[in-house]
């Protein structure tokens, strides 16, 4: 879990305020909303692995030509796909992160640091990835488009 330091004393919020065995309504909303936004966070991190990956092989068929036409377009779909799940759960757990009680004992825990930073920042590059990649997607489909007879209107 999350560790905090205060002066020479080093306390876990997971032991500390969600472990023990009573809780008031508050600090129960606190950890839940805790819990919540971890499993965005793991969730975000997850998919913009996975983007990277499509956005890789997609990088790989533009510079190397080591990925055929079909795959690349297949590639830009994934990434497109993996990296607004990025952007929603990261928007989600800043979401959540949002909803914490606002009482001077919860605030002293809860203040944003650089997690709050690095969400973001995941939130802004995942939306503008998620859109990059889309475009591509959709000027992928546009030559397959032109190959079966259908016509832009210009």
């Amino acid at each position: 879990g999350a560790v905090f330091s205060i002066s020479d004393v080093t306390f876990g919020i997971d032991d500390t305020l969600c472990g023990s065995a009573v809780k008031f309504e508050e600090v129960a909303e606190v950890c839940q909303t805790f819990d919540n936004m971890r499993i965005c966070a793991v969730i975000a991190l997850i998919a913009a692995i996975l983007a990277l990956a499509g956005a890789s092989a997609v990088a790989g068929s533009v510079f190397c030509g080591l990925v055929g036409g079909t795959a690349t377009r297949w590639s830009s779909a994934f990434a497109a796909a993996f990296s607004g799940v990025a952007w929603i759960a990261a928007l989600v757990a800043v979401i959540e992160a949002t909803t914490m009680p606002s009482t001077p004992e919860i605030k002293d825990v809860t203040n944003p640091g650089a997690g709050a930073i690095c969400t973001g920042a995941l939130i802004a590059l995942g939306f503008l990835a998620m859109a990059l990649e889309a475009t591509c997607w959709f000027r992928s489909q546009a030559p397959k488009a032109r190959e079966v007879g259908i016509t832009e209107n210009v």
